[in-house]
């Protein structure tokens, strides 16, 4: 008896986690086969997006976009805005690593827009998504922009107890002082 998507996709986290990427990519892969032929969406935007985050672990960032640019579209037909926001930030950050300034600016933007609005949204959440459109504007030299983003990702990590988070934002704020 073949295995049901959900068990495919908890079984590629868990290699993913592993570090078994090879295991990892044949459960995702089974998972979103079994989805399309299915019709199950949101479980096709799981797999996708698992599949995304596989290919970004594994430095492959053009077909990471590839997966989470499907997933996003899923999402985007659904009309649920935590989903869109979460798959749309994940995807700008993809975006601003592979080089693709205007891309990343437009969906890193949506997805605090959505975060914002949405009294469901998470702080970590929030924080995640501010993060890298910060980083986004120091990278096009938007000192002014990137700031105030670092510094309220800063309170967000710290309300937390994120010291990873607050690290990184000290950091980078340390940078603009220097520049």
């Amino acid at each position: 008896m073949p295995e049901d998507v959900a068990d495919l996709i908890a079984r590629g986290t868990r290699a993913r986690r592993e570090q078994r990427l090879n295991d990892a990519y044949a459960a995702y892969q089974e998972a979103a086969e079994l989805s399309r032929s299915a019709g199950l969406e949101q479980d096709l935007i799981s797999a996708l997006v698992g599949l995304g985050q596989l290919q970004r672990d594994r430095g492959d960032l053009d077909h990471a976009q590839q997966h989470y640019a499907d997933a996003l579209a899923i999402c985007r037909h659904h009309g649920d805005p935590l989903a869109i926001a979460h798959t749309a930030r994940h995807l700008g950050d993809i975006y601003r690593e592979n080089g693709h300034t205007e891309q990343a600016r437009t969906l890193l933007a949506e997805a605090i827009t959505i975060y914002r609005q949405d009294l469901n949204t998470k702080v970590l959440d929030l924080a995640n998504a501010i993060r890298p459109f910060a980083l986004l504007m120091m990278e096009i030299g938007d000192v002014d922009a990137a700031r105030p983003l670092l510094q309220e990702a800063l309170v967000l990590y710290s309300a937390l107890n994120l010291t990873g988070g607050v690290a990184e934002c000290s950091t980078q704020l340390a940078k603009l002082v220097t520049s």
